[in-house]
């Protein structure tokens, strides 16, 4: 057994899953790719092979599967397309003697298969009122409403396993995730949508001698790193569920809607242990210690979700890009305020920075490494305790007077507000100045902004626990 290799390939998943803004919409889509993972695929081997040892890799919409003819590797990939058609999935398949000449085949058919192919609308139809895509048939009664949608999100809406679908990898705690943001009662109309991808594992696949292993190996860590993770955070809580929904969770990606009060702290935890149990598999992994990249972006709870993770994922490659050797995790964060923005680069250049009377200012020290993140969100507890919520947020009003406009504002801030042990001057100040000066190219930077945001997203202690779903 082993002569033929198929590769199993879908197309535009997180489109796939995205593309409705509505969150049972987004979470139905997300539990039919895991059932087509952990239930389609298994079943398709088992039946046509014999035994579902036959699957080398299996996770986030893609498989490798050997085969002992190619008859029987089209019968597999002809059983899983019948499941992708119903569900509005678009699948690639491609098989050859070995993993590089099937990957040569795949990849060839998706130069001609677009990501995103749809039915066209035409003037005589009503389009879906959840993805406005694809032409509307069904008739959906809604909170007293009538909504047409398209097969595709109904198959969303119903499928039958979404209450389960995460059961296999959190346990007893999988119901306890938020599935309804109006009804979840969160204090914040915030929330966070985090994108973490592991750091040049593309590279580190390409060498590896044993490609099956090493894809299940990483498959392996990253949803032990992730489960463990928030299985322990949920232990620890009293009563009620943390909002969180997992979304995507496959190989080394994870994608996820998370408690913006929680997130910061709950995606550092991931990266420690995503790393540490790399560690124990030496030979897998070349003996390099892999590492693990997050972007995270804080939007309101109606914006919409496909854009939301698009931004997230703008900020994971710009704190990707703050260390190209990949040896390091990164985290990048921001806070959405405009619909419209279209991607991270514009916030980087006109909310991080400004020009004020020829000299050049930065005002964040974004992307960090986790270690200094962990300090900073420390820093922005504090500085939550010590201050009022609009006298934090009029420091970015401060900051962008100018170097002496800032320096006196903020003295005449610490004169009114520091306590005796001078804290917040400790939090705010960098020596006995507001701005530190970068000697070599005479641009003025601190970090008060990150602070700033960090602050805003965060509760004060109350003694009580993260806001919890009845």
């Amino acid at each position: 057994m082993g002569d033929i290799h198929l590769l199993l390939d879908t197309r535009g998943i997180q489109e796939y899953i995205f593309r409705a803004p509505k969150l049972k919409t987004v979470i139905g889509a997300s539990a039919i790719i895991k059932h087509l993972n952990d239930v389609v695929i298994k079943e398709a081997v088992e039946n046509i092979t014999g035994s579902k040892e036959n699957i080398t890799y299996s996770g986030g919409g893609n498989a490798e599967i050997r085969c002992s003819s190619q008859d029987e590797a089209e019968k597999i990939a002809d059983y899983v397309q019948e499941y992708c058609s119903q569900k509005g999935i678009i699948l690639v398949s491609g098989y050859g003697s070995d993993y590089d000449s099937a990957r040569k085949v795949l990849n060839a058919k998706k130069r001609v298969i677009p990501s995103g192919v749809r039915k066209s609308l035409t003037p005589f139809d009503k389009p879906c009122n959840l993805c406005l895509s694809e032409p509307g048939f069904e008739l959906l009664k809604e909170d007293d409403a009538s909504r047409y949608i398209c097969r595709t999100c109904s198959a969303k809406i119903s499928f039958p396993y979404v209450k389960e679908i995460w059961y296999k990898d959190f346990g007893e705690i999988s119901d306890r995730f938020v599935s309804d943001f109006e009804k979840s009662g969160i204090e914040s109309s915030r929330m966070a949508v985090v994108a973490m991808d592991g750091n040049r594992i593309g590279s580190l696949f390409a060498k590896s001698e044993n490609k099956p292993e090493f894809s299940r190996k990483l498959d392996k860590i990253t949803r032990g790193a992730v489960t463990e993770t928030f299985s322990e955070y949920f232990r620890n809580q009293k009563s009620g569920t943390i909002f969180f929904r997992p979304l995507l969770l496959g190989g080394d990606d994870f994608i996820a809607i998370i408690d913006p009060d929680k997130v910061v702290d709950l995606v550092i935890d991931v990266c420690h242990e995503f790393q540490s149990k790399s560690h124990a598999e030496p030979e897998i992994f070349s003996n390099t210690e892999l590492t693990i990249s997050a972007g995270i972006a804080f939007v309101h709870t109606k914006y919409p979700l496909w854009r939301a993770i698009t931004l997230a994922e703008d900020l994971l490659e710009n704190a990707k890009k703050a260390c190209p050797t990949g040896n390091i995790s990164m985290i990048d964060f921001e806070v959405i305020t405009e619909s419209g923005i279209q991607n991270i680069g514009n916030i980087v250049n006109n909310h991080r920075r400004f020009t004020e009377k020829g000299n050049r200012f930065t005002l964040s020290d974004r992307p960090y490494e986790v270690s200094d993140l962990k300090s900073l969100i420390n820093d922005a507890r504090d500085l939550k305790e010590l201050l009022a919520r609009n006298q934090i947020r009029s420091f970015t009003d401060i900051l962008t007077t100018g170097l002496l406009d800032s320096n006196y504002l903020f003295s005449r801030l610490l004169l009114k507000h520091d306590n005796k042990d001078g804290n917040l001057k400790k939090l705010l100040l960098r020596g006995s100045d507001v701005w530190d000066k970068n000697l070599e190219t005479d641009d003025y930077h601190n970090n008060v902004l990150d602070l700033v945001v960090l602050s805003e997203m965060l509760k004060k202690t109350d003694g009580g626990n993260a806001h919890a779903e009845s």
